[in-house]
């Protein structure tokens, strides 16, 4: 009877001290998973971060591209105005502080063969 009491002792010293080591490595784990969720946190935001750089430079980029189409488009409007009113190219070309190519680079078709 004395040694079923010893060995029943000896066996709940035991798992006393694996508990207590298995506290501790559940303590290690929980600080592994905290700094991996903190180290996603930081790469989900730097991720965000360029991705908003990115979307803004795509909007600047276009918005530079629309502005160059409309002064474009205004400068060709320009042009054939002055031609259907009777201006010559080289006329236009002073005026407009161009050379005569640029000129008819940028007549509209429809006043090329005119």
């Amino acid at each position: 009877m004395d040694i079923v009491v010893i060995i029943l002792l000896s066996l709940s010293v035991l798992c006393f001290i694996l508990s207590i080591i298995k506290q501790k490595q559940d303590v290690k784990q929980d600080q592994s998973v905290e700094q991996h969720t903190l180290q996603l946190m930081g790469d989900v935001y730097t991720l965000q971060t360029k991705v908003e750089r990115l979307e803004e430079e795509l909007l600047v980029t276009t918005t530079k591209k629309e502005k160059q189409t409309s002064s474009l488009h205004q400068l060709k409007q320009t042009i054939a105005e002055k031609i259907s009113h009777g201006h010559s190219v080289l006329e236009i070309s002073k005026q407009l502080q161009l050379s005569e190519d640029e000129v008819l680079h940028l007549l509209p078709s429809s006043l090329k063969g005119s």
